[in-house]
């Protein structure tokens, strides 16, 4: 189990325990906690964070509801069935976890980045349009060939580190594609204007390598692409950002 599904489990077990504690104590708190996760699982725009919201509401109202159906039922033995339930849900979010996470980064991985890219292409229009930004490392191979994979491997957890500082400032989702790229997918609304916000990209990744004191010069190049209809693939966007991507990568070559 990586890092990232061991602090999902920290947090999700202490969740737990918090249910409990205010179940038995403070029912009118545990309603607040379960309607500020209502609000937000239908204010969400992807499946996956309104899901995420729907396990916290389900995590609590298991053995919420079992209170209260024993309390109007005595001697009912709801409330054991109501934990194993509430632990089996839990059980198959960690596992869905691994299966979306990328072992090395702790970011999403290519299978979600996927399903997420065509959960946003569904609702792609006009006003609701989204980008796609493509992130590659410049001269990732010279590094691995040069310092060896365990400094590739660090390469790449500083530049995930500091994409992950930049997009949580955003709220957009942030994935390991694969090999040295990454992905960012979040509305135009959020991310316009694009050349700022790929800017702020090459200057968080520069500045961290910097702190970081790594043996070598660390960047990135960035492309994008706008989907505004849910008639556009995935191969379009990519294949548009990859476009810009290149000429991003072209010009380093060119300056070094």
């Amino acid at each position: 189990m990586n890092m990232a599904a061991v602090n999902y489990l920290i947090v999700n077990l202490s969740c737990f325990l918090c249910a409990f504690i205010l179940l038995f104590h403070t029912g009118n708190d545990l309603a607040l906690v379960t309607v500020h996760a209502i609000i937000y699982s239908l204010r969400a725009k992807s499946k996956s964070v309104s899901k995420g919201y729907f396990t916290m509401i389900t995590f609590v109202l298991f053995p919420f509801a079992a209170g209260i159906f024993d309390s109007i039922v005595p001697d009912t033995p709801a409330m054991a069935p109501s934990i194993l339930s509430a632990l089996v849900l839990f059980f198959v979010n960690v596992q869905e976890m691994q299966i979306y996470t990328d072992a090395l980064t702790g970011l999403n991985n290519r299978r979600r980045s996927d399903q997420i890219l065509e959960e946003y292409i569904g609702k792609a229009d006009e006003e609701n349009g989204f980008h796609l930004f493509m992130i590659d490392v410049n001269r990732f191979k010279l590094i691995n060939d040069r310092y060896g994979h365990l400094e590739g491997d660090r390469a790449l957890q500083t530049v995930a580190s500091s994409l992950t500082r930049v997009t949580g400032k955003y709220s957009v989702f942030l994935s390991r594609w694969g090999g040295d790229e990454f992905a960012i997918i979040g509305p135009k609304s959020v991310l316009e204007p694009v050349g700022d916000f790929g800017r702020l990209l090459h200057r968080q990744v520069e500045e961290d390598a910097r702190k970081s004191d790594l043996p070598y010069a660390l960047s990135i190049s960035v492309g994008y692409s706008l989907c505004t209809s849910p008639a556009m693939s995935p191969a379009d966007l990519t294949g548009g950002a990859d476009q810009m991507l290149y000429e991003d990568k072209r010009l380093v070559h060119q300056t070094r």
